[in-house]
């Protein structure tokens, strides 16, 4: 849909935009609010667990869905990585929290009632680092941070903007912990060490049972024996 259509859409529905909306945001609130038509059915709090049970296929339809431009030959790992992107970058006020004690209210209502649960958050990411979190509080705080100028506007106290303001620095650089990681390899830096720690185990493993092979064959038994066959077969060449 074109931006006319996105705006006529959400005002039909009586959604509020915030200043300096953008076309895919509006596609995200449009997405949300169209799953809330009908009867009601379990909503998907985590869409990344469905993506990481989806076959390559599925998860291209799923970019181009979101109109996520992948490389001419994407892998799974491209685009779970792409997908993630696209989730933390794409939320809004109305996108519910969908994890945690309130995870039925929406990420602004949370802003508006519970100023306290922000300097939580911030915290987390903060002593956690990006890749040590749940990636939707992730979300949370990177949508915090896209529209801090307008939070006040938008019903927060200005003491929580001045310290999202005062936390810049330190988010930034815990954004920043992992990403490096999951570019490289689809994996999260957490799940990459995990990987690299079961390497680790299966090469042990190998080392002691090639060291129990090498006392196999080095035992006296063994030497005798093995003395045994090839004085025997030597003396049957010399024959």
């Amino acid at each position: 849909m074109k931006k006319g259509e996105l705006l006529a859409d959400l005002a039909s529905r009586q959604i509020p935009l915030p200043p300096h909306v953008t076309v895919i945001e509006m596609r995200s609130m449009l997405r949300e609010a169209r799953s809330q038509d009908g009867p009601m059915e379990k909503v998907e709090t985590d869409p990344m667990k469905k993506f990481a049970k989806q076959r390559l296929a599925e998860l291209q339809q799923e970019c181009e869905d979101r109109a996520i431009v992948l490389s001419s030959r994407p892998t799974r790992g491209e685009c779970l990585v792409q997908l993630r992107h696209h989730l933390l970058n794409t939320s809004m006020g109305v996108t519910p929290m969908a994890f945690g004690k309130y995870s039925e209210l929406q990420q602004l209502e949370v802003v508006k009632q519970f100023p306290e649960y922000v300097d939580w958050s911030l915290q987390m990411v903060i002593d956690k680092g990006a890749s040590g979190v749940d990636w939707r509080l992730l979300r949370f705080v990177k949508w915090l941070y896209r529209v801090r100028q307008d939070l006040q506007s938008m019903g927060a106290t200005r003491d929580l903007v001045q310290h999202l303001n005062a936390q810049k620095d330190a988010v930034d650089e815990a954004m920043n912990d992992g990403i490096k990681v999951e570019k490289e390899t689809g994996y999260s830096k957490e799940k990459q060490q995990q990987l690299e720690k079961e390497n680790q185990e299966m090469k042990e493993l190998v080392r002691k049972i090639e060291e129990e092979k090498n006392k196999t064959i080095g035992s006296p038994a063994r030497k005798v024996a093995f003395k045994g066959v090839t004085s025997s077969g030597s003396g049957s060449v010399s024959k």
